[in-house]
């Protein structure tokens, strides 16, 4: 068995000790490394786990496009899959994906708000930020849910091309507003920005299931509605991390924490695990 991880920032952990890639902002702690212990892979082994995962990737950065971050300018991920040994049609391979939130500016439009809404924000935005990293997040590039699923589309045929029979998990987005979470209290902003927040959670919720319609090594891994219900921001129990001055500093403001992304792990393995099970009583 083989695990590859494809995707960005929610995948790759950054801001989660210990960084083993700190341009790609990767953590040996995120929720494909966990996965890969809990199928007995040995993380430190590139023929066993391979991590290609991002913080800040478009689906465009996973197909075709270079990214560059920090001092790396990193190839499109699809680029550095290995390829198969003759005779090998791949089904002995997983691979994760999670992707699309920064094709729509999800995760980034909450950090220009904190950045725009708070005395500390502006303040880093004015003496910490270039020019060009303020007209970033003031006029951001956006897609639509068509070109993000159009993207899917791209990304699905060609990992099918490569890897035929190849098992795909679209591990769903951590919610980061749910039930509990409070205007003031949790985030900077109001209610109405919010309900904003989360449906974009849920175009995203839907556009993983469109992509996965059809395709029968395909499958979405149902993180989104257990993490709005149990583990949001201002839940008793929450997987991610608020937009606070310390967290920005450290780099993982409203994304997974450790926690988050052992539990995200648990749920994936849960879910491949039932999965092979049904599979051999079939």
């Amino acid at each position: 068995m083989r695990l590859i991880a494809l995707g960005s920032s929610f995948a790759a952990g950054p801001g989660i000790e210990p960084q083993v890639d700190l341009d790609a902002g990767r953590s040996s702690n995120n929720y494909p490394n966990y996965f890969a212990r809990r199928l007995n892979l040995d993380p430190t082994d590139p023929t066993q786990f391979l991590d290609l995962t991002v913080s800040g990737a478009t689906l465009l950065n996973l197909i075709s496009e270079p990214q560059q971050a920090g001092s790396t300018t990193f190839p499109p991920q699809l680029d550095s899959l290995p390829p198969l040994e003759p005779g090998n049609d791949g089904s002995d391979l997983i691979i994760t994906v999670t992707g699309g939130g920064n094709d729509m500016f999800y995760i980034g439009s909450m950090f220009a708000y904190t950045l725009k809404h708070t005395l500390w924000g502006r303040l880093v935005s004015y003496f910490l930020m270039s020019k060009e990293e303020r007209k970033a997040f003031e006029h951001p590039t956006m897609a639509t849910a068509e070109q993000v699923s159009e993207r899917f589309t791209i990304l699905l045929d060609r990992i099918e091309e490569k890897y035929p029979q190849a098992t795909v998990y679209l591990v769903e987005y951590f919610a980061m507003m749910g039930p509990d979470t409070k205007a003031g209290r949790d985030v900077v902003w109001d209610q109405e920005q919010i309900q904003r927040y989360s449906d974009t959670a849920d175009l995203l919720q839907e556009l993983y299931a469109k992509a996965a319609q059809g395709r029968k090594n395909v499958h979405v891994v149902p993180l989104a509605e257990e993490t709005k219900q149990k583990h949001a921001l201002g839940s008793k129990d929450p997987w991610v991390s608020d937009g606070s001055i310390w967290e920005f500093y450290t780099h993982g403001a409203y994304h997974p924490s450790q926690k988050g992304m052992l539990g995200a792990s648990d749920i994936l393995f849960d879910f491949h695990s039932k999965r092979c099970t049904d599979k051999r009583f079939q």
